[in-house]
């Protein structure tokens, strides 16, 4: 796989997980500002997050302890890409 490739399958997987958390807001019918509030981040970071933007892992494990998912559930998302 070149580094092409790669960077392709990175964007589809950072995608995946923007996705999925966006999904999962949608289905409490939370807004962002609730979530950031409950999960200690900022609404800028749930913001940039639910777009595709860069984030820290650190960040996407806060996010799955507040919507209490596993990080194993979540990477299941990124190794189906």
């Amino acid at each position: 796989m070149n580094s092409r490739d790669v960077r392709k399958k990175f964007e589809k997987q950072m995608i995946a997980v923007s996705h999925y958390f966006k999904e999962l807001r949608f289905a409490e019918n939370l807004s962002q500002s609730i979530v950031a509030t409950e999960s200690g981040l900022h609404r800028n970071t749930i913001s940039n997050i639910e777009s595709s933007k860069n984030y820290k892992i650190e960040t996407l494990l806060q996010l799955c302890d507040f919507y209490q998912i596993s990080a194993s559930e979540l990477f299941s998302i990124i190794d189906e890409i």
